[in-house]
């Protein structure tokens, strides 16, 4: 809400989002190993919820790459999710 709200959040902030995105997709990974591979059962609500990490961590280091605030190189750094 405080982003539509137009604020404005310093660049710790954003990497630090950034950071704990990345932990939800390592930790959807870890989860998903266990659920297809030891327990060998799928629930679709854990599916919706990774897929939902997953994009929720895309566009934040889209964001943030398309910011400037993480540094990436070459063609990557151009890449723009609109």
């Amino acid at each position: 809400m405080s982003l539509l709200a137009g604020a404005r959040f310093s660049r710790w902030y954003w990497l630090a989002l950034n950071a704990g995105t990345l932990f939800g997709v390592v930790f959807c990974a870890w989860l998903t190993y266990q659920s297809l591979g030891n327990i060998n059962s799928l629930c679709l609500w854990c599916s919706l919820a990774w897929a939902a990490t997953i994009v929720m961590f895309w566009y934040v280091t889209s964001h943030n790459v398309r910011e400037g605030l993480l540094p990436a190189p070459g063609r990557i750094g151009r890449f723009q999710v609109q």
